[in-house]
């Protein structure tokens, strides 16, 4: 007994395989083609840096209500934040005055600027940096939003930034 069906070939397996794939290709090359389009519009519009937020609205804190700070709240938790790209903003100012603009330079100058002006805030902080991000715990809602508020009016332009490097003290920065 022969088996003369072009399916017990080796050439009749992939004529197989490949009629099945071009009819799967033609029943789902919509769908598939309109889930990688709008995968490429929200990776355009989620990933913004501050450097591209200037470009576009001519306001680097447009999006940000806190900016350079971000706010990150869930149940009982309560933290500030600022991330290098967010930093990233601030290059040359970080360039001008020979500091890095990692972390833990953010977290020195926040930790300064808050022990000159905000003492009853210190004690409701933790600081924890890491080489791209300075993130702050607060004890509540109350002290994380006044955290915020006060580093956006702090930092939240580069003049501003020039001003706040100028009045602390340098040598005791961690950068």
């Amino acid at each position: 007994m022969t088996l003369s069906s072009p399916y017990h070939s080796f050439n009749g397996f992939f004529y197989f395989v490949y009629t099945n794939y071009q009819q799967a290709m033609k029943k789902y090359k919509y769908i598939l083609l309109g889930g990688l389009y709008g995968l490429l519009l929200l990776g355009c519009s989620i990933n913004q840096t501050a450097t591209t937020m200037t470009k576009k609205n001519n306001d680097p804190y447009a999006q940000m209500p806190f900016f350079p700070a971000e706010v990150k709240q869930a149940d009982n938790f309560y933290a500030v934040q600022i991330t290098a790209t967010t930093g990233a903003f601030f290059t040359k100012n970080f360039v001008k005055h020979g500091l890095y603009g990692n972390g833990y330079c953010w977290e020195s100058i926040i930790a300064q600027l808050v022990a000159k002006k905000q003492k009853e805030l210190l004690s409701k902080i933790t600081f924890d940096a890491e080489a791209d991000t300075c993130f702050i715990s607060c004890e509540d809602e109350t002290s994380m939003n006044a955290l915020a508020q006060f580093s956006h009016q702090e930092l939240s332009s580069k003049e501003k930034f020039d001003t706040a490097i100028q009045n602390i003290d340098r040598s005791t920065l961690d950068c």
